[in-house]
């Protein structure tokens, strides 16, 4: 044998060692799931995805170090307020008060695109005598009103009355 043979045979025995075989022996059966797992982290790299997910793995374990469980504990609290707020407004009709908005929204807009001007001030008098602008305009004093006696009670210190959950 050679002195370049020799030096081959030991790199040889170097990279082949019994762990790297037992690799190599499951590769037939793995070849498959291996060959798909390669395809999408290809996908991924040519997309940039991969660089977002290292970029985003890092930033969580940054986070994850720099959180303080007193920290997790105030985070925590404020999003339970904030599901709090939330339950408490679609309890309130807000869900369904959001939807007629956006109608009514949209239904504007194609009233006001039809208009060739702007109503006149005698126009808009007028449309005072519409039921629906009184009921519309109705539901708004009446919600300035609750909103001005929130504020008067936000101002005395007195706050918000109680929504039923508990903090």
């Amino acid at each position: 044998m050679s002195e370049g043979e020799r030096r081959t045979a030991a790199s040889l025995d170097e990279i082949f060692t019994p762990e790297v075989l037992e690799v190599l022996r499951t590769l037939p059966t793995a070849s498959e799931g291996l060959r798909e797992a390669l395809s999408g982290l290809a996908e991924m790299q040519e997309y940039g995805m991969l660089r977002v997910l290292i970029e985003i793995s890092e930033f969580l374990a940054t986070l994850k170090t720099s959180f303080t469980a007193e920290m997790m504990s105030e985070y925590t609290g404020w999003a339970v307020r904030g599901v709090e707020f939330l339950d408490d407004a679609l309890q309130a009709g807000a869900g369904d008060l959001a939807g007629s908005a956006v109608s009514a929204l949209r239904a504007a807009r194609e009233a006001r695109a039809e208009l060739k001007e702007p109503l006149t001030p005698m126009g808009a008098l007028r449309m005072l005598w519409d039921p629906e602008v009184r009921e519309g305009m109705t539901f708004f004093l009446l919600f300035f009103k609750a909103l001005g006696r929130e504020l008067a009670r936000s101002r005395r210190g007195e706050g918000a009355p109680s929504s039923g959950h508990s903090a």
